[in-house]
Parts: C-alpha cells; sequence; structure tokens
C-alpha cells in the first residue's frame, strides 16, 4: 500500500551516549546510522566506522557516494575511472561465461544430434532453442 506519508527521525547526535563504545552488531539500525554521519569524516572512528559499513550494505552504498562527493574534481574523475573500470571487467566476465556456456550448449548439441537425439529432445537437454538446434545441422 502506497502512503503518501513522510516520516522525519531527529537525532541529536550529542545523545548518542554509549552507542559509540558497543560493537556494530548490538546497535540499532537509528544508531548505525547516526554514528555514521556523526564520525565517518573523523580518522579516530575509522575502525568503528568500517565497522559499520562491514554491517550495513546501505550505509556502505552511502560511504562510496560520499568519498566520491567529498574529493576534488580531479579525484572525483578518478573514483569514477575506477568504478566504470570494475564495472566493465564484471560485465566482461558476465559474457564470457556466457558465451561459453552457449559454446558447450552447442557442442554438448552436436553430440546429442550426431547420437540420433531428436531436434526437440536436443533442444531441451541443452536448453538451446529449437531454431539454435536445427541452426547445427
Amino acid at each position: 500500500m502506497f502512503s503518501d506519508q513522510i516520516n522525519i527521525v531527529i537525532v541529536e547526535m550529542s545523545k548518542l551516549g554509549d552507542a559509540v563504545r558497543r560493537p556494530a552488531e548490538d546497535l540499532t539500525q537509528l544508531e548505525l546510522w547516526s554514528l555514521f554521519f556523526r564520525f565517518a569524516p573523523d580518522p579516530k572512528y575509522r575502525d568503528l566506522v568500517n565497522n559499520i559499513i562491514n554491517k550495513n550494505k546501505e550505509i556502505g552504498m552511502a560511504a562510496t557516494l560520499l568519498m566520491e562527493i567529498s574529493q576534488d574534481e580531479h579525484e572525483r574523475a578518478k573514483f569514477r575511472s575506477r568504478r566504470k573500470a570494475e564495472t566493465d571487467r564484471y560485465s566482461d566476465i558476465a559474457t564470457s561465461r556466457e558465451r561459453g556456456r552457449l559454446e558447450a550448449n552447442l557442442e554438448t548439441a552436436k553430440n546429442l544430434r550426431t547420437m540420433g537425439m531428436s531436434v526437440e529432445d536436443t533442444a531441451k537437454a541443452t536448453g538451446l532453442t529449437v531454431d539454435e538446434v536445427l541452426r547445427l545441422s
């Protein structure tokens, strides 16, 4: 159900109390976000912030974006370039795997057809379409 209601949470950072001394595993989501916003820029609390980032995927994404936007233009460009290269690498790996899977299935289909299996059964066995199997003949 969609709601037009907006919830606003006000956190008084000075009242975080002992949350900073508790393990990240024992903190609520609100405490995790509050500590992250309060201490992310402070190198003294790097271990705490890293634990929070490791505990919460969304906070990790926020940390990445915070790093990107808080650097100068040259550093932001380098960061975007690294992120693009990483994305391209994952895409290349996925494409290679898919291409390898297709080649293996085509080879299996050729062998099954050579053994006399029907086009329809070969398609079912390999995950190829009937048209793909027919093109092998």
